[in-house]
């Protein structure tokens, strides 16, 4: 495990950076989720408002992936409806299912509406990651929290 958490602090996968409506956010994973005990009643206080803001945006990046898809199936779909009923000149006939398909993929317009979804696709599980590890932190906080009350008593 030491070589993991020596991994964890220097790679730049805890490197976040996510953009969203022309604001980006950045901030290293690894230092948002350190716990200092000497500040454990500050820690527990900040908590809900940290988790809040990555729900928030979470669920902002779901709707924006959502929508993209649909955007993504919609062009493709009328992509290759447009091509299927298209008479082929060559053979006098419609063409094929096959050809329509590689029509709709070789779309520009699909292929970076496909791009787009895949970004906002990425930053809503780097964002969930973020909600799950700020959800284990909440369980830490509030389990360190007990066990100073009881040192103390």
């Amino acid at each position: 495990m030491r070589k993991l958490r020596d991994i964890s602090k220097t790679s730049k996968v805890n490197e976040i950076k996510i953009k969203y409506e022309g604001e980006t956010f950045r901030f290293n994973l690894n230092e948002e989720l350190s716990i200092n005990t000497a500040k454990i009643n500050t820690e527990l206080k900040e908590q809900p408002s940290y988790y809040g803001f990555l729900l928030l945006l979470r669920n902002r990046l779901l709707t924006q992936k959502e929508d993209l898809e649909r955007q993504s199936d919609k062009r493709y779909a009328h992509v290759y409806l447009r091509t299927a009923e298209k008479i082929n000149p060559k053979t006098n006939r419609p063409f094929s299912d096959k050809a329509a398909i590689q029509t709709a993929m070789e779309d520009t317009e699909y292929n970076n509406i496909r791009t787009k979804f895949i970004q906002a696709k990425q930053n809503y599980n780097d964002i969930n990651s973020c909600v799950v590890s700020f959800e284990q932190r909440a369980q830490l906080i509030q389990s360190l929290s007990a066990n100073l009350r009881n040192e103390n008593k």
